[in-house]
């Protein structure tokens, strides 16, 4: 009798925890969308008001700690601020360059995906560029999805991606999503 107890209060209990945890990755996933729009695209072009921006919200990592963050993102010479929110901590990692990534140690992958393509269809309405937007993809590793900004010429001008691992794998992050200027 106590082992049916047992069970019954298992799945009475386990259910909504596990819905939790969902919950809280897909608000993760919007945090995540929201502070690359807000931090890397809405300031593209203007690597100086993007540092302003997060210099305002956010805490510069040391010199000595934000080597792990540039070396994941293959970035040769950066800048990497530390995100702190009640769902969960991000960087962001903006280049010399002026490429800008949002890491998100946990989201909802599909939900990062998401966002980006209707962030994708929102610019292809409201900008006056061109917006090639790319079908979502899957390699060995990753899945990708994004979408190039044009100029008038038709060459792109920036490309967003976002990157989300095939299958999580231990401490890496769920989430990544670039935004790679191509000039300015």
């Amino acid at each position: 009798m106590r082992l049916f107890l047992y069970i019954f209060l298992a799945l009475i209990v386990s259910p909504p925890v596990a819905a939790d945890d969902g919950a809280i990755n897909i608000e993760r996933a919007d945090v995540a969308t929201g502070l690359f729009n807000k931090a890397c695209f809405f300031n593209y072009g203007n690597k100086e008001k993007t540092e302003t921006f997060l210099n305002s919200k956010f805490q510069k990592h040391d010199d000595q700690k934000k080597q792990l963050f540039l070396d994941f993102t293959k970035t040769e010479k950066g800048d990497v601020w530390i995100a702190l929110f009640p769902k969960g901590i991000f960087a962001i990692v903006l280049s010399d360059k002026g490429n800008c990534h949002v890491i998100a140690q946990k989201a909802d992958r599909e939900k990062v995906h998401d966002n980006i393509n209707a962030f994708a269809d929102e610019a292809a309405q409201n900008v006056s560029m061109s917006i090639d937007i790319h079908k979502k993809s899957s390699g060995s590793a990753t899945i990708s999805s994004g979408f190039d900004v044009l100029d008038p010429n038709g060459k792109p001008m920036m490309v967003v991606v976002a990157s989300t691992p095939v299958e999580k794998a231990g401490n890496k992050p769920d989430a990544i999503i670039t935004m790679a200027v191509e000039k300015y």
